[in-house]
């Protein structure tokens, strides 16, 4: 009957399947069985009701070709307290086979040994293989790191000052800015004694006058530049520059005797 596919209702029963992987190990796939057990037919046996039911279960693949089964049995020796709570409930039972990815056919055969009923069930499963997980991508770009920011000297704190200047340990810092002015004052006059104490610098005049020299050049007053303490490489600069004399009028030739 295991090899068969028909399927038989005398008791009634329910076959299920859950696919499961536990952690390193290989697919799963528990079948579990459901008996409503008030068709069966208990003897009694001092103050227990006594039966047993076999279980049948087996693995076809998509070919109908037999994988894996197995055959278990279940002893009940029920007090009247429980077999009244189980008449409510009915009975669960359960069974596991480790198999590959693939499309399987469940047989389930249920005896009940007392009343010599039957239940042939089947059931259909696919197991599929996990997808491996992917590591989700953030589209969004990233965050602009923050560059720092360079505090204020004027907002450092007594800790900041000691750590870029370690000279300062032993310091003080005054209670208040009340002294401040007259700190201020004092450093202006340093700074101002400082500048006074500096000597001269040498004072070079490069053009001192110009005039005339009461000389007549064909009946005209010459202008002469004087230059004192310029260099000579200046002078040269400023006499490569050509210049162009001004224009004056013609005049005719004296004539000599007369």
């Amino acid at each position: 009957m295991v090899y068969s596919q028909d399927e038989r209702q005398d008791l009634p029963a329910t076959v299920t399947a859950q696919i499961e992987k536990p952690a390193g190990e290989a697919l799963t796939v528990t079948v579990k069985i459901h008996v409503d057990i008030r068709a069966l037919q208990f003897r009694k046996e001092a103050d227990r009701s006594v039966d047993t039911l076999t279980f049948d279960t087996a693995l076809f693949d998509h070919d109908g070709k037999y994988v894996v089964g197995k055959e278990s049995s279940l002893d009940l020796r029920l007090t009247d307290a429980k077999l009244e709570e189980l008449l409510k409930s009915g009975i669960n039972a359960q069974t596991s086979f480790r198999v590959a990815p693939g499309t399987y056919r469940i047989r389930e055969v249920v005896r009940d040994t007392e009343s010599k009923k039957v239940s042939a069930l089947n059931c259909n499963v696919e197991v599929t293989a996990p997808q491996p997980v992917q590591t989700a991508v953030s589209a969004e770009p990233a965050a602009p790191k923050k560059e720092k920011e360079n505090k204020p000297m004027a907002e450092w704190t007594t800790a900041e000052f000691l750590t870029a200047v370690p000279e300062l340990e032993g310091l003080n810092p005054a209670p208040n800015q009340d002294r401040l002015p007259i700190l201020l004052e004092r450093v202006g006059q340093n700074v101002k004694r400082f500048f006074d104490a500096l000597p001269e610098p040498p004072r070079t005049n490069r053009l001192l006058s110009t005039g005339s020299t009461g000389s007549t050049m064909g009946g005209r007053n010459s202008t002469i530049w004087i230059f004192r303490g310029l260099p000579k490489t200046e002078l040269g600069a400023m006499n490569s520059v050509p210049m162009r004399p001004a224009s004056a009028p013609s005049r005719r030739p004296s004539k000599m005797g007369r």
